[in-house]
């Protein structure tokens, strides 16, 4: 039989990763060629976010934190030392981890109708960006540091809070995407992302990459953000129309999709939103499923203070309110 990663190499990437989920917990004898295609669809993730960072700082974002934090051999370091202590990390987190690194898309960009610091994101735009936030090595220890701590008092199953969600990255109170550390399955699902329950970690990356590192704009393609002001004649389109070919040049009038289906807000309460019936991410960078049905936004209460910048309600995994 053709591995994975033979396979993967061939451009069968959407089918290689839909096999490796219905795989459920890896076995011993593909976690080897797992792990590989793992890591070639990572390294991709890396460049296409070191690009997307580039863009989007030529754009004007002022982001929370650096914008990017590749790894070093101290964070690889430490991913072989958490490995002894948690378990086996699944493979496309930990190649996300060694590959990638971290990524800050979340803060102010006047050109994108995205706030954090110097307005309100809902009367800034009809959707929350939800822009992309990748942790680092670093993060992953202290979460799990935080997460012995917790076990102490009786909390047993390991939940990473991988990045703030789509309302903390607006400067408001909300909860986290997290990963439960405890399934070892190739493409571990993301939880909490608002819209999408179920989304597996590598199809958030691909969603996200397709739409500029803000795929929360895929809730309302018929209202993504105009230009900046006279930009230069090479800024890159960073929000693409579907139906074009697959190039990042900025149309004269506005960035925009023509399909989609609009969200708006009431400017004070987050809204239930819905993905569109079809993917609407513009290009095939990475594999894997875009979107997926519902979600209502909740938030999570009775634990402590995330590590994330001026987050201050409790996000691990426990009782919901309203």
């Amino acid at each position: 039989m053709t591995s994975f990663t033979r396979r993967y190499a061939s451009g069968d990437h959407d089918g290689v990763w839909a096999d490796l989920r219905r795989l459920g917990t890896v076995p011993d004898a593909p976690d080897e060629d797992c792990r590989e295609v793992a890591f070639a669809t990572m390294r991709r993730v890396a460049a296409h976010v070191d690009r997307l960072a580039e863009r989007l700082t030529g754009l004007g974002l002022v982001p929370v934190m650096p914008v990017r934090e590749p790894v070093t051999a101290e964070d690889l370091r430490e991913l072989d030392a958490l490995r002894a202590e948690t378990g086996p990390v699944p493979p496309a987190l930990d190649a996300c981890l060694r590959q990638v690194g971290g990524a800050w898309f979340a803060g102010d960009c006047a050109a994108l109708n995205e706030c954090y610091a110097t307005g309100n994101q809902y009367s800034a735009a009809p959707v929350l960006p939800d822009p992309l936030v990748l942790p680092t090595a670093r993060y992953l220890r202290e979460s799990w540091n935080a997460h012995r701590d917790a076990a102490e008092d009786g909390e047993e199953d390991f939940f990473f809070d991988f990045a703030p969600d789509e309302l903390h990255k607006a400067n408001i109170s909300g909860a986290t995407h997290d990963i439960d550390m405890s399934a070892y399955v190739a493409d571990p699902v993301l939880h909490g992302v608002a819209g999408r329950p179920g989304i597996t970690l590598v199809a958030y990356l691909r969603l996200s990459i397709a739409w500029a590192g803000m795929p929360g704009w895929s809730f309302a393609a018929h209202h993504t953000p105009p230009r900046s002001p006279d930009p230069p004649t090479h800024t890159p389109r960073l929000l693409t129309h579907p139906g074009e070919a697959r190039s990042y040049a900025v149309p004269k009038h506005r960035l925009q999709h023509s399909t989609g289906t609009a969200l708006h807000h009431d400017h004070a309460t987050p809204q239930r939103q819905r993905a569109p019936p079809f993917p609407v991410g513009p290009f095939d960078v990475l594999p894997g499923e875009s979107n997926g049905g519902g979600y209502e936004i909740r938030t999570r209460e009775g634990l402590p203070p995330t590590r994330f910048p001026n987050v201050r309600t409790g996000v691990r995994r426990g009782s919901w309110a309203s």
